[in-house]
């Protein structure tokens, strides 16, 4: 792939792995399958003294927890991507992240792991969300619910996760089919595993089901074409400093000055923005108070445990008509 040509998408699968040492030869099947460009990895189950090499072709960026061998996330990158890793203060949820070089633009991808006992705290998320300043693309295990994404009941992360993603215009990327495969009979199979990312890219969503079932969660690929080669063509241009200089009434000795002065003015109104703004919370809908609604809920409840114990085409082409007339009601 030509990656100076950001037109072109780029395919990107996000697996909670659930011990990456123990999946080698299932990364090593996605890769000969799928062709990633980049696999963002969650649960790697690994320490910070663990050995791992990364398949061939491909490096790697992990983060590991300080004490003992759960959690932990990684990004696996081919080789002839320019990248690198950068730092990202995200409190208790687990991240890392890598900047990629494109010819056009800058890319910010990140793993992301939120454990389901974690006494993570909305501020986390914040941070992990505000912290990106370019092109912005997330994929992970959220452990996320909402009501909205086809979920029974809203838990803490889905809310926090709907409010932080509209207050800073990113897109949520939700399967249309469960991503978590049930464990246990008294579970149901569940989506947990999304993409979020910014408006500027177009994506498209498919779970990859197909000889991917050692680990409880199915591996989520995501196509993620970025609009910044779809810009104007940059102009041939000459300037004249002297009449910029007299035009903003401020002398400048170098070019430099004026690409600080452009950071500093930047910086400060982000800043400003930041704090002295408010979440505003959308007003509660009134779709449970339907009872078609209701009963289309129960429907569907019930069709995810048949389509979980079946996996037969019907009862899945049931489940996701229930999806979407449950979604077309819950925006009346």
């Amino acid at each position: 792939m030509d990656y100076s040509n950001s037109n072109k998408p780029m395919n990107i699968i996000t697996r909670n792995i659930n011990g990456l040492r123990k999946r080698v030869s299932e990364i090593e099947l996605l890769i000969d399958k799928y062709d990633p460009d980049i696999i963002l990895l969650q649960e790697n189950l690994l320490s910070k003294t663990t050995n791992y090499s990364p398949p061939k072709g491909y490096g790697i960026i992990r983060k590991e927890r300080d004490q003992g061998y759960r959690g932990g996330v990684a990004i696996l990158i081919k080789e002839e991507i320019d990248y690198h890793e950068t730092n990202v203060n995200s409190g208790s949820v687990e991240m890392v992240t890598a900047k990629i070089h494109l010819r056009k633009q800058v890319l910010s991808v990140s793993s992301i792991y939120c454990p389901p006992s974690s006494t993570t705290k909305k501020r986390g998320l914040t941070t992990a969300l505000r912290c990106q300043n370019h092109t912005t693309i997330i994929g992970g295990d959220l452990n996320a619910k909402h009501a909205e994404w086809g979920h029974e009941k809203t838990n803490n992360y889905g809310k926090w996760i709907a409010e932080l993603t509209a207050a800073n215009n990113l897109q949520l990327h939700v399967p249309d089919e469960p991503t978590r495969i049930a464990n246990r009979r008294t579970d149901s199979n569940d989506i947990f595993d999304y993409f979020i990312t910014d408006e500027e890219t177009t994506t498209t969503l498919q779970v990859l089901s197909q000889d991917f079932t050692t680990s409880d969660h199915l591996p989520s690929q995501a196509q993620i074409i970025t609009l910044a080669g779809k810009l104007q063509p940059q102009m041939n241009i000459k300037t004249n400093w002297f009449r910029v200089m007299r035009e903003i009434d401020r002398p400048y000795n170098i070019t430099e000055d004026i690409d600080y002065d452009v950071r500093h003015l930047t910086a400060t109104i982000q800043a400003a923005i930041l704090n002295n703004s408010t979440t505003v919370k959308k007003k509660r809908r009134s779709w449970h108070r339907n009872p078609l609604i209701k009963t289309l809920v129960w429907e569907k409840k019930q069709a995810n445990k048949n389509y979980s114990r079946t996996r037969t085409a019907e009862d899945k082409t049931i489940l996701k008509q229930l999806k979407r007339r449950l979604k077309k009601l819950s925006r009346l």
